[in-house]
């Protein structure tokens, strides 16, 4: 019987780490999102782990430094620019971004959207305040709705 309810433990432990999903730091000197490596679960980027894939539904993606998308980034959570407490920058330069789950651009951050047609424009799920910046460069007849 104590072996019942331990795998049950461990079952719903394993359930309530995948359900809340995990957050994902950018390392400080990666410039490319699309790159696994670039990517840690801890802030600095030195002691945590990479992420296997960006299929998790319920990750969020913080960009701490600089990054530049040139390739399709297919990310199936959300992206929050900056961490809140620093600058941060994430520039599109592909004509077909796939971001799921919005984009963040935080206070102090700054979201450049160059290339992109007007069915792929990513759906931006919040500004947080005056100190953040959103550059449109192309397409800027199909801006998405923002909350502010």
């Amino acid at each position: 019987m104590r072996k019942f309810y331990l795998f049950f433990i461990f079952c719903f432990v394993m359930l309530s780490v995948v359900a809340n999903g995990r957050t994902w730091y950018s390392i400080p000197s990666a410039t490319d999102p699309t790159v696994l490596a670039s990517w840690d679960t801890t802030v600095l980027g030195t002691s945590g782990y990479h992420p296997s894939n960006f299929s998790g539904g319920s990750d969020i993606w913080i960009i701490q430094s600089n990054m530049t998308s040139s390739t399709i980034w297919t990310v199936a959570g959300s992206v929050q620019v900056g961490n809140g407490s620093g600058s941060g920058s994430y520039t599109v330069n592909t004509s077909n971004p796939m971001i799921t789950g919005g984009i963040t651009v935080n206070a102090g951050a700054t979201f450049t959207l160059n290339t992109v047609t007007a069915a792929n424009v990513p759906k931006m799920a919040l500004v947080q305040n005056a100190s953040s910046t959103i550059i449109y460069t192309a397409n800027t007849s199909a801006l998405p709705g923002i909350t502010y």
